[in-house]
């Protein structure tokens, strides 16, 4: 709990990131925006590469935060900053948005979506004027770590599923994934979704695993559920297979003792640098590749076996992406 409180407090404030003389890197001036739409501790990492972005470009980056995880909050900030000036903007995108996409495409504006995808169309981007979406697979992400479980479940039983918001557009994607494989298998699949905030994740937790006694796996698809599944199974004496997601300390450690199976580790670094780098080269006159709009960050299974190697193949990933964008997905 104060854990969280101090990293939330810490994020609320708008903060101006190397501030030191941002230089122009193209044709006029660009001045770039990094927006969360509300607090989550995800984008703590993801804020690590922002930083090592602007320091490594010496390009100031403003990041700003809304209130909440409604596209109504974001619009209205977006908006807000840009008649600020900001003219080349990542974007953690909601249900809705392409509507302001489409207005600030037509003044110029460039935008790039991280962590989740504005399109909901087939192929990916048709119905987003987003140049690019830098992020997880998700579906597949929570598919596979479905599938781990249900392996270590020796293939029977009931999978708990644990969510958090349903109007975050991954967590709908995430969901399908786990729906998708438990289907597939055969699998019984229970799950509680909604939730915002430690105290509500431990609370649904709690009274999921209680309701499911014969449950034999567990699946989260967020920072918060994932801390508040490890805070209850630590006070139970209880032997259940869960695969969480993101790698926080408490995370890591929860692997370490065996209270959980694994982790899925994204790739929020590469979600913060890439996105810059990425309106970088489009602000220096790069085009977009016909047909490429999804850009796969990439994810790792973490378990005991792996848990001190993952991050160099999820390193890797990043600087292969970094490599291949003028071969992959911009020219010049």
């Amino acid at each position: 709990m104060k854990k969280f409180g101090l990293v939330f407090l810490m994020m609320a404030a708008a903060v101006t990131l190397f501030a030191g003389g941002g230089k122009d890197t193209g044709k006029g001036t660009a001045k770039y925006l990094f927006y969360y739409p509300a607090p989550h501790s995800y984008f703590v990492e993801v804020q690590t590469g922002v930083d090592a972005w602007a320091k490594d470009n010496g390009v100031a980056v403003h990041t700003d935060y809304g209130s909440d995880w409604t596209v109504n909050t974001l619009s209205d900030k977006v908006s807000a900053l840009v008649s600020t000036g900001y003219n080349r903007i990542a974007i953690y995108p909601l249900p809705g948005v392409n509507g302001l996409y489409d207005e600030l495409t037509k003044r110029g504006i460039q935008i790039v979506n991280f962590g989740a995808d504005s399109s909901t169309s087939d192929p990916k981007g048709a119905d987003t004027t987003a140049a690019f979406c830098v992020a997880t697979d998700v579906k597949q992400a929570a598919y596979d770590a479905a599938i781990a479980v249900i392996d270590k479940m020796g293939g029977s039983g009931t999978l708990i599923s644990i969510l958090e918001v349903l109007t975050d557009p991954n967590t709908v994607l995430r969901q399908e994934g786990i729906a998708q494989a438990c289907k597939e298998r055969g699998i019984t699949l229970k799950e509680t979704a909604g939730i915002e905030a430690i105290d509500a994740a431990t609370q649904k937790a709690s009274d999921i695993l209680n309701a499911n006694p014969d449950a034999k796996g567990v699946v989260t698809t967020g920072m918060i559920a994932t801390n508040g599944l490890i805070s209850v199974l630590d006070g139970m004496n209880r032997s259940i297979v869960a695969v969480c997601i993101d790698t926080e300390e408490i995370t890591m450690n929860a692997i370490q003792k065996g209270t959980i199976y694994g982790t899925m580790a994204q790739n929020p670094y590469g979600h913060g640098y890439l996105s810059l780098e990425i309106l970088k080269e489009l602000n220096n006159g790069a085009k977009v590749r016909p047909g490429k709009y999804f850009i796969n960050s990439g994810v790792v299974l973490v378990t005991k076996d792996n848990i001190s190697t993952y991050s160099a193949d999820i390193s890797a990933v990043t600087q292969k992406i970094k490599n291949d964008l003028f071969t992959e997905y911009l020219s010049k």
